[in-house]
């Protein structure tokens, strides 16, 4: 049997893969606890415009123009870019793996990952830049068949892997691990206080994992 991530529903993967949701992960807990990550002045300041400059167009844009004229600034502010960790960001990239003789394959939207040419290390991911109402069959399965591959492609499986959905004004952020999933409330990113909060998660995310992780020589 072979499936596109974007046909999986989570009932499918419950189904198949005893993937079950719970209501909290302690690295899900962990992430998103952001008392000590602080945003410069800087920083702040250019969410604050950010936001000014979109809160009355951001909900009539389509994917791609969520994606250029909001979701990338915010990611391009945190710069997950580590040429001496050899860490890079890398969009459009296609991930499959065979699991319990099931195929699982599908395109990662925009991912944190060891690697230059091709991502080696998956540290973070973002899936499925879907404007808040699109219809779709299951956006949450979709990320958390792209989140199952990604544990087997690190072949790190007691590990958590990290993710996050955008609907459109909406964030997610996703933890995979041991088989469970949980994910936070939304994140409104035209409320200050929330997209305050979304940039302290992703940067975060990047002192967590990747500044964290040994440099392989």
């Amino acid at each position: 049997m072979k499936k596109s991530f974007k046909h999986w529903t989570r009932q499918e993967l419950k189904n198949n893969f005893n993937i079950p949701q719970t209501d909290s992960l302690a690295a899900l807990t962990h992430w998103t606890d952001v008392q000590q990550t602080e945003l410069t002045t800087n920083e702040t300041a250019f969410l604050t415009q950010l936001l000014h400059k979109s809160h009355r167009n951001l909900n009539n844009w389509n994917a791609t123009e969520l994606h250029e004229k909001f979701i990338i600034k915010i990611l391009e502010l945190i710069d997950f870019e580590f040429e001496e960790h050899n860490c890079h960001t890398f969009a459009e990239r296609y991930l499959s793996a065979q699991i319990q003789h099931i195929s699982l394959h599908g395109y990662i939207d925009w991912l944190v990952a060891r690697g230059f040419q091709y991502p080696e290390k998956l540290y973070f991911f973002i899936h499925e830049y879907k404007p808040e109402g699109a219809k779709e069959i299951d956006a949450r399965g979709q990320l958390l068949a792209a989140m199952l591959v990604a544990a087997q492609f690190n072949q790190t499986p007691t590990q958590p892997i990290y993710g996050t959905l955008v609907q459109g004004r909406m964030w997610f952020f996703v933890v995979y691990e041991e088989g469970l999933f949980a994910e936070t409330p939304a994140y409104d990113a035209l409320k200050m206080n929330d997209l305050l909060a979304i940039a302290q998660i992703l940067k975060k995310q990047k002192h967590m994992d990747i500044l964290a992780d040994p440099i392989e020589q």
